[in-house]
């Protein structure tokens, strides 16, 4: 059975079993190595879809803040990587995943796993990651920096960029009132 379809069923049964735990999961029918290799269609579609639920669930995993679930797909992940030959990506993934399981203390590994997103409107399923938020921040620091046009210099643009909070605050609070 090859990576896909693995995935595929090891994704299903889990679902079934923490979503709907009454659910029987029927047993999915097994194909022989010769009926894999003869329908590649089907083969190229169900990876599709498994990557695709891998998908769609790091990024409900991020919208709800859940560091252990993140912390799972990024464990599945680590080996996509290194089987699609992404030794960048593997190596970021095993560092993370380094750092949680054997470097940093209990304490400090717990905050890296649970402390990755942010939530900034609240309610529910509104997070987004730290490093996105960093984005926008840097986004909006730059359109500062423009409108000083010749005037920037390293003294000004220190000093906007330690108001630059105050500044965030201040946008959220009139695009609240309009």
């Amino acid at each position: 059975m090859d990576f896909c379809n693995l995935l595929t069923i090891l994704l299903y049964h889990r679902h079934e079993r923490e979503i709907h735990p009454e659910f029987i999961a029927p047993e999915l029918p097994t194909q022989t190595d010769n009926d894999l290799s003869d329908d590649s269609m089907f083969n190229y579609h169900q990876c599709k879809m498994a990557f695709g639920l891998l998908i769609r669930g790091f990024e409900d995993a991020v919208k709800e803040g859940d560091g252990r679930r993140l912390f799972e797909i990024y464990k599945l992940l680590l080996l996509i990587y290194k089987s699609h030959k992404h030794p960048k990506y593997a190596s970021v993934t095993l560092h993370y995943l380094i750092k949680v399981c054997a470097i940093l203390p209990e304490f400090e590994a717990e905050r890296l796993e649970w402390n990755r997103v942010v939530n900034l409107h609240g309610g529910k399923a509104c997070n987004i990651p730290l490093d996105l938020l960093k984005e926008h921040q840097n986004k909006l620091l730059k359109i500062l920096w423009k409108g000083l046009g010749p005037n920037l210099d390293e003294q000004s643009a220190a000093r906007i960029a330690g108001t630059l909070d105050a500044v965030e605050l201040t946008l959220h609070n009139i695009d609240a009132d309009c």
